[in-house]
């Protein structure tokens, strides 16, 4: 039973893995890098301004400055603040109209890595965050 359930996750990594377009990570990376780190940095200062500056409108209107604020109580109250420059490019993947790219990250409160993932569109040309993600053990919990 063990060895199907193996055998069906390894197949649908691989199809997922096929199903998405190839993508020129120094390209993305030359946009994403900066972007997030900016994100990052403004929520350790919850400056909403500048942690959404580059958001699309859509994000704008789904993560509003009241809803900003709340989700800085919930994700520095169980892992902290982020670190400064230690997030690390881990990967990128295109699906459909998104561009996700994933770090490894150091926050004060949280021993293990966090993962944090950023999605990204092409809004008339110009690359704008539309999606962000936090993943560690301690949020799991």
């Amino acid at each position: 039973m063990k060895i199907k359930i193996i055998i069906f996750l390894i197949s649908l990594f691989i199809i997922l893995n096929l199903s998405c377009s190839k993508i020129d990570v120094n390209e993305v990376r030359e946009y994403a890098d900066p972007m997030t780190e900016n994100l990052l940095i403004g929520r350790n200062e919850k400056n909403y301004e500048k942690y959404s500056k580059d958001f699309s409108d859509k994000m704008k209107e789904a993560v509003s400055e009241e809803k900003f604020l709340e989700s800085i109580g919930l994700i520095e109250g169980k892992i902290g603040k982020y670190i400064e420059n230690s997030k690390k490019f881990n990967t990128a993947t295109k699906d459909k109209n998104y561009i996700i790219v994933t770090y490894k990250a150091k926050f004060t409160d949280e021993s293990s890595d966090v993962t944090v993932r950023i999605v990204f569109e092409d809004v008339n040309g110009e690359m704008k965050i539309s999606g962000e993600f936090y993943d560690s053990p301690k949020l799991r919990k």
